[in-house]
């Protein structure tokens, strides 16, 4: 770099001797001046070029400086997990019997073993107090499922003798065997709201069109209304007639039915 500084400072004076020269000799060059102007072309190209040179200096040493930061961060790193995992390999293990290593087959056998036998914890409601056995009334009232004890009725409304026990505490029938199903079943599904909208389109109607329990209520009672008056119309006309050809009716011989038993 510094070498083409010199031959373009070199140049710029060569050329600016010569035109003093010609000025000087009252013949001026243009040749000479272009040469000048050339030269000075070439000494800003260099300038531009040590600017740029001493810029990605500058970035240089800025990234070695980064790259040094960055490795001495790896190595306090390195240096503290070192001591950290000797820290844990120090620390006495609280089991130190040697314990049976189970392989995956067996894992997988026990857990094929107990899957179609298990149900969910929540998926059985608890039976009321009358039809829970009296030892397992007991038990929970002494130990929960968790471990945790509960408390024990410190208030009951009275207390019968054990014959009366025998006889109102008949034995539980063992709860059944549902099956685990984490959704609902067709038929609750067809019996709900969904059923119901799902039947209106299967038959054409709009379920928007369709009345509220209000308005349904109204018309059921408008029908209810006008059956009860059909009906009493009919009583009146069954009245008539029965009062017009009553006479009638009771002149006529009654009806013998004849019954084998009699001969």
């Amino acid at each position: 770099m510094f070498a083409q500084f010199q031959a373009s400072y070199a140049r710029v004076e060569t050329s600016l001797q010569k035109l003093t020269d010609s000025i000087a000799a009252y013949n001026p060059s243009v040749r000479d001046a272009q040469e000048l102007l050339a030269a000075d072309e070439a000494v800003n190209q260099n300038i531009e070029q040590l600017v740029t040179h001493q810029q990605n200096h500058q970035r240089l040493v800025s990234l070695r400086a980064t790259a040094d930061s960055l490795d001495a961060t790896i190595k306090n790193t390195i240096r503290l997990l070192a001591d950290t995992r000797r820290e844990i390999q120090s620390i006495p293990s609280v089991d130190s019997e040697d314990r049976r290593e189970v392989g995956v087959e067996e894992l997988l056998q026990y857990a094929k073993f107990i899957a179609p036998t298990t149900v969910a914890p929540t998926f059985r409601k608890p039976l009321p107090d009358e039809q829970m056995p009296k030892k397992k009334k007991e038990a929970a009232t002494e130990v929960g499922a968790n471990g945790i004890a509960t408390p024990v009725d410190t208030n009951p409304a009275y207390t019968k003798s054990g014959e009366e026990k025998k006889e109102a505490e008949p034995a539980a029938p063992p709860p059944p065997a549902y099956d685990f199903v984490p959704w609902p079943d067709h038929g609750k599904i067809t019996a709900g709201a969904l059923g119901d909208i799902q039947r209106m389109l299967d038959a054409g109607q709009d379920p928007a069109a369709v009345l509220s329990a209000e308005e349904q209520a109204e018309v059921d009672r408008k029908r209810k209304e006008q059956e009860a008056e059909e009906r009493k119309k009919a009583e009146e006309l069954e009245r008539q007639q029965r009062d017009a050809f009553g006479d009638y009716s009771s002149g006529r011989r009654g009806t013998v039915v004849f019954n084998p038993d009699d001969l």
